[in-house]
């Protein structure tokens, strides 16, 4: 449980970094829309919390660690195929509060 949530915690950690860079080079995004982006992402993680508390309440913290996890790398998967250039950028905003919803 513990090694899940060390490699869950460095995943987010690098999740900023990596972030920025792929939205600023690949999708061409300005500064402005970056740092909208990320309002999105913290508005999102309101949700996601209520979400992961209704979660730990049916089952327990293990498997909702579990499936949250397994969850965000499926998401960033799937983000990281269909974002591949500035014609598709309009998906960066439900992707975004997808990311919020799951870090929370």
């Amino acid at each position: 449980f513990f090694v899940a949530v060390i490699f869950g915690q460095a995943a987010t950690a690098a999740y900023t970094t990596i972030a920025v860079t792929f939205l600023v080079e690949v999708v061409k995004l300005n500064s402005t829309a970056t740092g909208l982006v990320f309002i999105v992402v913290l508005m999102s993680i309101i949700p996601g919390n209520f979400c992961s508390k209704y979660l730990m309440r049916k089952t327990n913290p293990i498997v909702t660690v579990k499936v949250c996890v397994i969850l965000y790398i499926i998401i960033n998967f799937a983000t990281f195929l269909t974002l591949t250039g500035p014609e598709v950028g309009y998906l960066v905003w439900p992707y975004s509060a997808i990311w919020g919803f799951m870090l929370g």
